[in-house]
């Protein structure tokens, strides 16, 4: 299961060896860059220019608590037990989940 995210809130997830087309994460108007799944019904994506958070739960996506590093989540990496950590570009962390 591998899922991309991208421009204007998009997102696509690789399956059956082939990309299925972009769809838009309600409520993300920025960019979403960086996304991390535990499995096919958890993931969260993150974007830098709202500081704001996205779950997945396997149906849909929807706004979560607000990711605050210093210069706004840039990366962001999630363990098997759900808990996640984003990271800015100056290497300040957050964690939560």
């Amino acid at each position: 299961y591998c899922v991309a995210v991208g421009y204007q809130g998009t997102w696509a997830v690789y399956s059956g060896g082939k990309w299925e087309p972009g769809k838009k994460v309600p409520g993300a108007s920025y960019g979403l860059n960086g996304v991390s799944c535990t499995s096919d019904k958890f993931c969260v994506a993150i974007s830098t220019e709202s500081s704001l958070a996205y779950t997945y739960n396997g149906a849909t996506w929807a706004p979560s608590q607000l990711m605050d590093p210093a210069g706004g989540p840039y990366s962001v990496s999630c363990g098997t037990d759900r808990f996640c950590t984003a990271v800015d570009d100056s290497g300040h962390a957050v964690t939560g989940y």
